[in-house]
């Protein structure tokens, strides 16, 4: 009777079965088992678990060992195989890595503008604790949304809620400063004032002085190291002084600190940081006047949402006893006015703050870098398909490599492993040619983009690995299909000669090039939309002549000898009018909320307002359509206002008035009676519609620009004159002019850069899809030479046989196009939402795009089909 047969440990035979080789896992095992069986049956089942454990243990090396070496061997054969493929079909494999390099480079591109984005105020070491605090005023009519609060809101918050940690104030001022220091004067924009615990919050660090007291005393100041080495190149400016004219008169302020330059991924930038106690502002405790840039510390992990729903109550508490007790805080409320608070994070403030007004400076937008990550992914995605293109087209060519080696043993599996590892290594061939091209791009991207991005943030060791699996991600994505399709052959009806793949498969290819031209249709249309845009933009009627307006910067000495500058400018014949204001469209503004002054009723009306002179009009040629503007001999009446057409529909709609002329409003604490309506202009920019607007007489003293409007026909001479005024007028200051065109076209900025690297991204679409045009085309022509030489034989025509070949190809790019027009348009029309006054998109838009890319399209294909063509058919059949 045989001896029972017993199971050596489950576990421990499993792995071996795992880890031994294939051809010799059966009998290996086999041998093990019998072994343990008999070592069982002598020393018992303790000696023959140990024994069996013992030998996974000991084998373990030797077969880690032999795996390793056996896949360093099989990589060098795909390696030199892959390097011999590469040699033997230089263009196809140019094409290949040219296209997929060109699609990793913008890729990289983009990952370095976003990383770049995404890294604005990290540098703060307590940034996910730092929250601005923004107000939203308005009514039911609307709401702005604005970046600051009352200065008597940070005191407010640290006394009452022990959750916020500290708080600061940073305060700019609407009038740029002048800073002299001896006989050097410069206009200064980026000069803020802000609270000591500005360092307890941010993380500023101070090269010399005490961040505890450096900002402590009113007049005290701190520079940057690029501003110090600006004013005192040779000198230590600690101690010294600067005199600051911020306002009416000259100020000196002491020096107690140099702070290191600020990084460029910060939401706003200082060269001066005076202390905040040197601003009457300081003592302001209405909570109604917004404008201070406030942000709070709060503890960690500390929700947000909490506070904030502290809000309503701390609001009333110091909001209600600014009204009186017949028109309380909560009768304002119940009319439909609105006054909130809401936090937001330190780190959101560069990407989401589109819809808040008021920033320190222009922000970044989270729906750019959307829309150019798509985009990037859309390229790389098309030069994939480049690559998949090629690939199967080819198949026939390596149709014998693959019978052959299914005859003599290999697996598909084996084969699709070899396919992988040859795409992913061409990969990491076009990964470090993107990178090439990036390195020689970057300026030019830096110069489009409006910012500093360097090769750094991909050149280091955090995002090497990062670099590997991308290039793995696309070499996968790549040749994912093409290694299971080529696998896929039965090695009999290859040897046979019965190889149809390449035929069964075209449909599938020229699917691939459809998809390829659909996208570049897609991206011309959206850049044609976009041009189209910004031409009706700079088209559109605003309301005001905004051409050959000259604005300068005023200083103290300007204001208190403007009347004598502006009769001296107005002697020039070329200087047509002169005048000034506290503003000017395009530049920052403050809103208010007016109602009727005769009733404590009504929700009133929230108003852009300025301040200007009586040359105002003029200046900027702005049409009346009833009553008057300001005038010289009326200076010393009553407090008067002039509105604009949206304005006086609301106040008329408000309150059931015929006629606005001669109507009193307020504001709560002054009275202003309405002497005229102006028509309806654009002071902000065409992304939103044109709301009320209201024009105090400046006051004395005060005007924070000069516009000149000059004559078209020798502005160069008529420049020099009015530099030459201001250097009589004022020796000791700069002089800082633009044209108001250039300041309102700023506007644009975001959408001039998106359109022209939306041009840039179609272009290389195209050119990406053109290389694989190419190459299909060449293979083409390749596989059906015999065919073209027999009918050039039987009559057929240079231009008959061209026309062949480009026909197979445009009926392709066609269908592209038709795919491509409702989708572009789709897209297109939801981008145009975001302008209140926006171009129409028309059908030319999508011909011309169409015909565009298929004209390109045909120049690629050409060349193979006309080079076909010409060639002598004897060539082509000698061996038949």
């Amino acid at each position: 009777m045989p001896p029972e047969f017993r199971s050596p440990p489950k576990i421990v035979r499993r792995i071996l079965q795992k880890i031994l080789p294939g051809s010799d896992n059966h009998f290996l095992c086999g041998d093990f088992d019998e072994i343990y069986n008999d070592i069982f049956t002598e020393k018992g089942p303790a000696a023959a678990r140990l024994w069996y454990c013992y030998q996974l243990v000991q084998s373990l090396p030797r077969i880690i060992a032999h795996f390793i070496s056996w896949r360093i061997v099989m990589f060098m054969n795909f390696l030199k195989i892959t390097l011999r493929n590469l040699k033997r079909h230089k263009g196809y494999s140019f094409i290949n890595i040219a296209g997929l390099a060109i699609g990793m480079t913008f890729v990289l591109a983009i990952v370095v503008f976003i990383r770049h984005e995404l890294s604005y105020d990290r540098h703060h070491e307590k940034a996910p604790q730092i929250y601005r605090m923004n107000t939203i005023l308005g009514n039911s009519d609307s709401e702005n949304k604005i970046a600051a609060a009352s200065p008597a809101v940070a005191e407010a918050l640290v006394n009452e809620y022990p959750e916020v940690l500290q708080a600061t104030r940073i305060f700019k001022t609407l009038t740029a400063h002048t800073v002299k220091n001896r006989d050097q004067s410069f206009f200064e924009d980026r000069f803020y004032y802000a609270d000591p615990t500005v360092f307890e919050v941010f993380s500023f660090p101070l090269l010399k002085g005490d961040p505890q007291t450096a900002l402590s005393q009113p007049h005290s100041i701190i520079l940057t190291l690029e501003t110090a080495n600006k004013y005192f190149p040779k000198e230590d400016p600690m101690g010294k002084t600067l005199i600051v004219n911020g306002g009416e008169s000259d100020v000196a302020y002491l020096i107690k600190g140099i702070a290191a330059d600020n990084p460029e991924n910060s939401h706003f930038h200082f060269d001066f940081l005076a202390s905040f106690a040197s601003q009457e502002i300081s003592q302001v405790t209405n909570w109604f006047l917004i404008t201070t840039h406030t942000y709070i510390l709060l503890q960690e992990n500390y929700p947000p949402s909490q506070l904030e729903a502290k809000f309503p109550g701390l609001i009333h508490k110091h909001a209600s006893p600014l009204f009186g007790e017949r028109y309380t805080f909560d009768d304002w409320l119940s009319e439909g006015n609105k006054f909130e608070m809401f936090l937001q994070p330190l780190l959101d403030i560069h990407l989401h703050s589109k819809n808040i007004r008021a920033q320190l400076e222009t922000n970044g937008n989270i729906v750019t870098i959307t829309i150019f990550s798509l985009i990037a992914f859309l390229i790389l995605l098309i030069a994939c398909v480049n690559f998949m293109n090629l690939t199967t087209a080819r198949s026939s060519i390596r149709a014998n490599e693959i019978g052959v080696r299914k005859v003599l043993g290999s697996t598909r599996l084996l084969l699709v492993r070899q396919f992988l590892v040859e795409s992913v290594l061409l990969s990491l061939f076009a990964l470090v040619l993107a990178l090439f091209f990036l390195r020689f791009s970057l300026p030019f991207l830096n110069n489009l983009l409006g910012r500093q991005l360097q090769m750094t943030a991909l050149l280091n060791w955090q995002v090497l690995p990062g670099l590997i699996a991308f290039a793995l991600f696309t070499g996968l994505l790549a040749g994912a299909y093409p290694a299971f399709f080529l696998s896929a052959f039965h090695p009999v009806r290859i040897l046979k000669g019965h190889f149809e793949a390449a035929k069964r498969k075209s449909r599938l290819r020229y699917g691939l090039v459809v998809f390829q031209f659909s996208l570049s249709v897609i991206l011309f249309i959206g850049t044609a939309v976009i041009s189209s845009q910004l031409e009706y933009i700079q088209d559109r009627e605003l309301g005001f002549d905004k051409e050959h307006v000259v604005t300068l910067r005023t200083t103290a000495e300007i204001l208190n000898r403007k009347e004598a500058l502006k009769q001296e400018l107005l002697q020039n014949p070329d200087v047509l009018s002169v005048s000034l204001s506290s503003s000017l469209p395009g530049k920052q503004t403050f809103e208010e909320t007016y109602r009727h002054a005769g009733t404590d009723s009504g929700s009133g009306v929230v108003m852009t307002l300025l301040e200007s002179d009586s040359e105002f009009a003029e200046s900027l040629g702005l049409e009346l359509t009833s009553g008057r503007f300001f005038q010289r001999e009326f200076s010393s009446e009553s407090p008067s206002i002039v509105i604009n057409e949206s304005a006086s529909q609301r106040l008329c709609r408000a309150y059931s008035w015929e006629n606005p002329l001669g109507q009193q409003i307020t504001t709560g604490r002054q009275i202003f009676t309405i002497i005229g309506v102006l028509q309806d202009f654009h002071f902000h920019s065409l992304h939103t519609e044109i709301g009320p607007l209201g024009i105090l007489p400046l006051p004395k003293g005060q005007g924070q620009y000069m516009s000149v409007r000059i004559r078209p026909e020798n502005i160069p001479q008529t420049m020099s004159f009015i530099r030459d005024k201001w250097i009589t007028f004022a020796p000791d200051q700069p002089i800082q002019y633009s044209f108001l065109g250039d300041d309102f076209a700023r506007f644009y900025n975001a959408e001039i850069r998106t359109g022209r690297l939306l041009a840039i991204f179609a272009l290389l679409a195209v050119f990406i899809g053109c290389l694989g045009l190419f190459g299909l085309a060449s293979f083409a022509v390749e596989q059906r030479t015999k065919e073209i030489g027999i009918r050039k034989i039987l009559g057929a025509s240079v231009i008959n046989v061209a026309m062949m070949l480009l026909r197979q190809f445009s009926v392709w790019v066609l269908l592209a196009n038709i795919l491509a027009w409702p989708v572009a348009f789709y897209v297109m029309n939801l981008w145009l939402q975001n302008f209140a006054y926006r171009t129409d998109i028309n059908l030319f838009m999508f011909i011309g795009s169409g015909l565009l890319v298929f004209g390109i399209a045909n120049l690629a294909v050409s060349y193979q089909a006309i080079k076909c063509a010409v060639a002598n058919p004897v060539d082509s059949l000698r061996y038949e």
